[in-house]
């Protein structure tokens, strides 16, 4: 039995209606005209497509321990695909140069994708360019970042693949965050908590990443904002810089300006948990 089947019980099941049933069954009866008219002409593309096994990785903790976790147990895996917002953390960028070195060694592809638009996506902009163009900042209630600049990159890229199966890197103790049916979860499936994808990169000698995340990201804690402030103060003032150039006032990163926001850091008095916003737990954008 392949290892994806045995993952079956990690995939989320939901019961099909009969309009969808019916839906299926019609794309599939037109998938199988079109081969036969392929058949018929002879042409190349009509030979039957292998699934291909694909992880979609965010460069942090739990997707670095699911691609070691898949290799260990020989798991069907033919790519590995990143898509860069161009605002990732340096650390980030850092743990992608080691993983494509791993990924090379072992035989596995690792293809980055980026937001594009125009004629043939020839724009890429970053996040962090798109946003200052247009006067706003990511937003936690509509998430149109994580869709343009994570999602619909790797959606792009997939359809030109044929029929592939997605290895998300959510851990059991996450298991809430798995709310897509045709996706793989096997660190839920194997009961591998956030703490078990540590002691897996231990294991193979590699360092722990950071939390992956553009440093933009609107679900940061004031925690991260501090550590950002403290570690990549360039970075920090390039936010606050976005923040200030929102043609919406009202709009902030956090629950207050960051400008008023790093008045405090490295001073208790500023009682920093006070301001903290829960992570996000959506699983909207797979890292």
């Amino acid at each position: 039995m392949r290892y994806a089947e045995n993952l079956s019980t990690c995939k989320v099941k939901t019961p099909d209606s009969p309009k969808s049933m019916e839906r299926r069954s019609r794309k599939d009866r037109n998938k199988s005209d079109l081969c036969k008219t392929r058949q018929r002409y002879k042409n190349p593309l009509c030979v039957e497509e292998k699934i291909k096994y694909v992880l979609s990785y965010g460069g942090g903790v739990n997707s670095t321990a699911l691609l070691f976790h898949l290799v260990n147990n020989k798991a069907p895996l033919d790519l590995v695909i990143f898509s860069d917002t161009g605002n990732e953390l340096p650390e980030t960028y850092e743990t992608i140069k080691e993983i494509k070195v791993y990924c090379k060694n072992k035989d596995i592809d690792f293809v980055t994708v980026h937001f594009g638009y125009g004629l043939f996506d020839i724009v890429k902009p970053s996040l962090y360019a798109y946003c200052y163009a247009r006067k706003l900042i990511p937003s936690r209630m509509f998430r149109w970042c994580s869709y343009k600049f994570k999602i619909r990159p790797i959606k792009k890229y997939l359809k030109t693949l044929g029929e592939t199966i997605q290895y998300i890197g959510f851990a059991s103790d996450e298991s809430k965050r798995a709310k897509y049916k045709d996706n793989l979860y096997p660190l839920i499936a194997k009961n591998i908590t956030r703490k078990g994808c540590i002691d897996i990169i231990k294991d193979e000698g590699f360092n722990i990443p950071v939390k992956s995340g553009c440093f933009i990201c609107p679900y940061q804690t004031v925690k991260s904002w501090r550590d950002l402030y403290l570690n990549h103060k360039d970075l920090f003032d390039k936010a606050e810089f976005l923040e200030n150039n929102c043609s919406n006032k009202k709009v902030v990163f956090a629950l207050k300006p960051l400008r008023e926001l790093k008045s405090g850091f490295g001073y208790n008095s500023n009682k920093i948990d006070d301001y903290i916003i829960p992570p996000c737990e959506s699983g909207y954008c797979f890292t």
